[in-house]
């Protein structure tokens, strides 16, 4: 009497689980996320001035930005993408969340100003096509083995 095969000892099952455990881990690498940083300060005189750098901020998800503003006596409206044009008469510090790139029109005085913005990057998202090429591989290595080893299960049976 011959020894009972398992599935687990046909190959191609082997490896297409093998496959589907690489997906899992190299999808799993691909969330990683890590924290980045810009930080921009200076003083604004007269004029329209746009803060942070386009680039960095469009590339980021999920940006929390923080603009803290200090003049003595100046007027200045404020917006950024989306919002309305804030007034405002600076004479202490003043700390904004705004949800976008703040535009700045400084309509008279000097302001002081320091701009941060933290956001996150996914250094390993290169990651998910990969996976998603060894997960359907993986599947139909498992699916399409199960099928052969089940009919090669009943070809034994009727011998």
């Amino acid at each position: 009497m011959k020894p009972s095969k398992t599935p687990f000892s046909y190959r191609p099952i082997k490896v297409g689980l093998i496959l589907l455990f690489l997906a899992l881990f190299t999808s799993a690498a691909g969330l990683y996320k890590s924290p980045v940083h810009y930080s921009q300060s200076g003083t604004m005189g007269v004029g329209v001035h746009v803060l942070g750098n386009g680039s960095f901020e469009y590339n980021h998800t999920d940006a929390v930005r923080t603009l803290e503003l200090s003049s003595k006596n100046a007027s200045i409206v404020l917006r950024w993408e989306g919002s309305p044009d804030y007034p405002f008469k600076l004479t202490t510090n003043i700390t904004i969340r705004p949800q976008g790139r703040p535009i700045i029109n400084v309509t008279s005085g000097n302001v002081t100003y320091t701009y941060n913005v933290t956001a996150w990057e996914y250094p390993y998202s290169s990651l998910a096509l990969p996976s998603l090429v060894f997960a359907i591989m993986g599947t139909i290595l498992v699916f399409t083995g199960y099928i052969k080893f089940k009919q090669e299960g009943m070809t034994d049976e009727g011998a």
